[in-house]
Order: structure tokens, then C-alpha cells, then sequence
């Protein structure tokens, strides 16, 4: 039985917040499709005139975590960091060390004018990567709006 592929993140309603799910077939693929998934949620709009393209950014990350819901957790909320001091949405993420307990690793984005949403931060509530019957990890967390 072929199993189908399932989309990397989506959106889900929730009555005060914005609950957003993530999904991997690798611990990487998950961090990286919740990173995707939290500044889609943004909706940035771009510097300049929409005639010359947002400025290509690269920025340093590291963090540590007591396991691996803590550490997906405490790594969005540092992305939002960065993003929201130096005005950058965040596409992807090169990760060069990802254990328990410790992500190293180099965001890649653009920079922005400003965000439509105003994102206060990603919650630890009801947060918890667990595998799938499909084998794919994913994790459902909440944003703070």
C-alpha cells in the first residue's frame, strides 16, 4: 500500500490563538516545515517599490532545549526573535547540528517592510512531536497572537 504525502504544514482553527501543525519525515524536515510554517502565517510585506526583490538573508542560530518538543519550541520562538528585531521572514533553515537537545544551524530569508500579523510567540501548550502511523513526525502547536 503506497502511502500518500502528506503537506509539509497547515493552518488549523483554534477559538483565541492560531494553531498550526507540522509535519516531517526527518526531525530536520519538521523543524524546517514548522519554521515554514510559522512566518507563512506572518504574511510579510516586502521592501521597495515590488520593483527590485526583498534583500537575501543569512543569520546564525543557536539553541538548546530539554528534549525535542522544548527545543522545536524554544527554536521557532528565537526565529520569531530575529525576524521580528531585523525585520526578516525566514524560508528555510540550513541545519548543520540537531540532537535532543541542541540545534546549530543558519536561517535563510529576506528582509521585510513589516508583518501583517503580529506573532507574541510560539507556546510550550499542548506542543508534542510524536510519529504518525505513516511514519512521519509531526507536532501541533499553538501562536500567540
Amino acid at each position: 500500500m503506497k502511502t500518500r504525502k502528506p503537506k509539509p504544514f497547515e493552518i488549523l482553527d483554534h477559538t483565541a490563538d492560531v494553531r498550526l501543525r507540522a509535519i516531517g519525515k526527518t526531525p530536520k524536515d519538521l523543524f524546517r516545515h514548522a519554521l515554514e510554517g510559522l512566518f507563512s502565517f506572518v504574511r510579510e510585506e516586502t521592501h521597495g517599490d515590488g520593483k527590485h526583490p526583498p534583500r537575501a538573508v543569512h543569520r546564525d542560530i543557536v539553541v538548546d532545549g530539554s528534549g525535542g518538543t522544548a527545543l522545536l519550541v524554544n527554536f521557532l520562538n528565537e526565529a520569531l526573535y530575529f525576524g521580528n528585531v531585523h525585520y526578516e521572514v525566514y524560508r528555510d533553515i540550513n541545519i548543520f547540528h540537531l540532537s535532543e537537545k541542541k540545534l546549530e544551524g543558519e536561517l535563510r530569508g529576506e528582509s521585510v517592510a513589516r508583518f501583517d500579523e503580529d506573532v507574541k510567540a510560539v507556546t510550550h501548550h499542548g506542543a508534542a512531536i510524536s510519529k504518525n502511523s505513516d511514519g512521519f513526525y509531526e507536532v501541533t502547536f499553538i501562536l500567540d497572537i
